[in-house]
């Protein structure tokens, strides 16, 4: 028998809401990782960068409505344990579902059923001291349909768009030298189902990376680099647009050859755009045969009370 969409008793849940995509994430920003030395930047192992992976095993619980879970006074004493990334169709819960046109929920859209299967995750975690003075976001690469986020309890926010990343500050709701926790609500199915729909295999869960990265106070949050090839082919510029939080500080621009060899290097300006230039011997241009890749590496220098910061 086919379950019955549930209506809504006076409110729409966030899962449920075409007027509400995101709660209290970040804006989208550039992928990369902060390093405290150009040789670690240029190294791209993100296990010597500034990050904590926050992978591992979680607490998990698992019902087929979203009200049945008590997320922010919940005891997980008597939870089971899941692999976090993973999805939770594969480690025994719920039912994996193939389709192609069809929805496997009864479809009212834009609404979804309150029979929306959820998994609830927990784990601590701690803050390395180092980071004491820092922002610290909670990044999530992939979670599958939507979640809400809690941290000791209290709701950060909310995501959806299971393919993209979500990125929340959670300074605010930290306990400075103490054990702190986070909990994770995921909906298996929200109003985003309807538009990610496809010829595919349903499954749900945290399923990429989740961790921890330190922002200092003062600090390139964001940047932007363009590469522009002249007409004839014989000199390019790259032009890179920076995004800092808090009061500028002194930084520098370093652009390398793909053989390696540092070809430029220049004072950034953090409130306007930065011009490197290539040419002669010097430009390779990308093709699918050879595809050549310059490397840029944006460095804070460092400060009093603080380390620097390198990224490529």
């Amino acid at each position: 028998m086919a379950l019955q969409p549930t209506i809504f008793p006076g409110f729409v849940p966030d899962w449920s809401n075409l007027d509400v995509l995101h709660r209290n994430t970040l804006p989208p920003r550039a992928h990369f990782y902060t390093y405290g030395t150009p040789n670690a930047a240029l190294s791209y192992d993100r296990e010597q960068s500034l990050y904590q992976s926050l992978n591992g095993t979680w607490k998990f619980r698992y019902e087929q409505c979203p009200f049945e879970t008590s997320v922010g006074s919940a005891n997980t004493s008597a939870w089971d344990f899941i692999e976090v990334p993973g999805m939770w169709q594969t480690q025994g819960y719920g039912n994996p579902h193939y389709t192609n046109f069809n929805f496997p929920f009864p479809v009212t859209a834009p609404n979804v059923s309150y029979i929306n299967p959820t998994g609830t995750y927990f784990r601590d975690f701690e803050i390395p001291e180092p980071w004491s003075d820092h922002q610290i976001r909670l990044r999530f690469e992939g979670v599958d349909s939507a979640f809400h986020v809690y941290i000791n309890g209290d709701e950060v926010g909310y995501s959806q768009g299971s393919r993209n990343p979500s990125e929340f500050d959670i300074t605010p709701y930290l306990e400075v030298g103490s054990t702190n926790n986070v909990s994770v609500q995921v909906y298996q199915w929200s109003d985003a189902t309807y538009i990610e729909d496809q010829d595919q295999w349903w499954l749900s869960g945290i399923f990429r990376d989740v961790y921890l990265v330190p922002f200092h106070k003062n600090s390139v949050v964001d940047f932007e680099a363009t590469p522009l090839v002249a007409d004839d082919f014989k000199s390019a510029v790259l032009n890179v647009n920076l995004k800092i939080q808090g009061t500028p500080q002194p930084l520098n621009l370093t652009l390398s050859h793909p053989n390696g060899t540092s070809l430029q290097q220049m004072p950034g300006n953090a409130t306007g755009s930065n011009e490197l230039r290539v040419s002669g011997d010097d430009l390779v241009l990308w093709s699918a045969e050879s595809p050549s890749l310059y490397t840029l590496l944006i460095g804070l220098h460092k400060s009093k009370g603080r380390i620097p910061e390198h990224r490529a």
